[in-house]
């Protein structure tokens, strides 16, 4: 599972949110240090998830990684990605379940990300810890 860069509308990252039962979107932006550091930890997160769902059989659209420029514009609004989503700080990690916001995490604790985040897995699967 790769970590979509892509996203150009509200609608577009709407319809990622509908059609998947967890999202997590980074924040970020170019001119951040923690955030230039902490995108390979991210997409390893991406992929050591994607590579356990894998094993168990899961459908992938379980769980979607977004990652998004604060300073990148969104073609639908014509906003900065950052004012659309009233980011604070960067990183900012946003993760949603089932259709809505479950949980924001401020800075560059990517441990804890993934923590709440197999947590999470673990709660929409009712299975044992995937990590």
């Amino acid at each position: 599972m790769s970590v979509k860069e892509d996203c150009q509308t509200k609608s577009e990252i709407k319809q990622i949110i509908k059609s998947n039962k967890i999202v997590i979107l980074k924040f970020g932006a170019t001119w951040c240090r923690p955030c230039k550091l902490i995108a390979p930890q991210y997409k390893e997160l991406a992929n050591n998830v994607s590579i356990n769902i894998k094993k168990r059989n899961i459908p992938e659209n379980i769980i979607q990684f977004l990652s998004i420029d604060i300073d990148d514009i969104c073609k639908e609004t014509g906003q900065k990605w950052g004012d659309l989503f009233e980011c604070n700080a960067v990183p900012m990690f946003v993760i949603f379940y089932n259709n809505k916001t479950e949980k924001t995490f401020m800075g560059g604790d990517l441990e804890a990300v993934s923590e709440f985040l197999n947590n999470l897995i673990h709660i929409a699967l009712n299975t044992t810890s995937i990590a």
